[in-house]
């Protein structure tokens, strides 16, 4: 699937090649998945609303992002952060900044996974 195919764990495999298949993950430009790096919140916020999209929820949000750091949110990962964070997925933090490129953290991934198992 990718170029460092061979260093995606065994046990890690068959899920990978499952959110390749359904458009989930796409991978780095260079061809790559990077198994072993972190995550960033915009990459989840991509993730996340792939996952939306597939799921063909009723999603009506407001196009604007409204975070002060919204300048360094990626362009490829703008609509998943409108989209997320207009459905309550995503949060901001308390001083308004959605801090893009810094790692989703174990709770944060895992309140952002509940949130869009609850959503209706």
């Amino acid at each position: 699937i990718f170029s460092d195919t061979e260093d995606i764990p065994a046990w890690m495999m068959g899920s990978v090649q499952a959110a390749v298949e359904a458009g989930i993950i796409t991978g780095y430009d260079d061809n790559t998945f990077r198994p072993h790096e972190n995550v960033t919140r915009a990459e989840m916020a991509v993730m996340i609303g792939r996952v939306i999209t597939l799921m063909q929820l009723e999603t009506e949000v407001d196009e604007a992002i409204l975070f002060a750091d919204e300048g360094l949110i990626p362009a490829w990962a703008e609509e998943g952060v409108r989209l997320t964070s207009g459905l309550g997925i995503i949060t901001g933090y308390t001083d308004g900044r959605f801090m893009p490129t810094a790692l989703a953290l174990r709770g944060e991934a895992a309140a952002m996974l509940v949130r869009l198992l609850n959503l209706p």
